[in-house]
């Protein structure tokens, strides 16, 4: 499950709960084309903290959104202390255009100083 944390004109913050499957992860996709539909290239924090686990085919949708939609996103932003999550982020960077980050959990408000840089200090 996910839900919308906080979201300011571009930039959003999606935390993610429990387990995520396949369904959860095509709706996390509408709502982001949606945002970049309606704000061009946004930002996206991704708080990882509670997740529990993940349809492992959700990876290969994630490469093909990212890579077939890289242009409408900005800045990533990944908080989690999971080594596969580290791992994905340091691989995507590589891969797309957008700038890939991952944050461990205590630098939670780092994380979102880079993704809503709107916001002051």
């Amino acid at each position: 499950m996910h839900q919308v944390i906080y979201q300011e004109m571009g930039s959003i913050e999606l935390g993610v709960d429990g387990s995520l499957d396949h369904d959860g992860f095509q709706q996390i996709v509408h709502q982001l084309e949606s945002l970049a539909t309606t704000f061009g290239p946004i930002n996206v924090m991704f708080d990882l903290t509670h997740l529990e686990g993940y349809d492992k085919s959700i990876v290969l949708d994630e490469v093909a959104f990212y890579r077939e939609k890289g242009d409408a996103l900005h800045r990533i932003a990944v908080v989690s202390d999971s080594m596969n999550s580290r791992f994905f982020a340091k691989l995507f960077n590589k891969i797309l255009d957008t700038e890939v980050k991952c944050f461990p959990v205590e630098e939670v408000e780092a994380a979102r100083r880079w993704i809503f840089v709107s916001r002051l200090p």
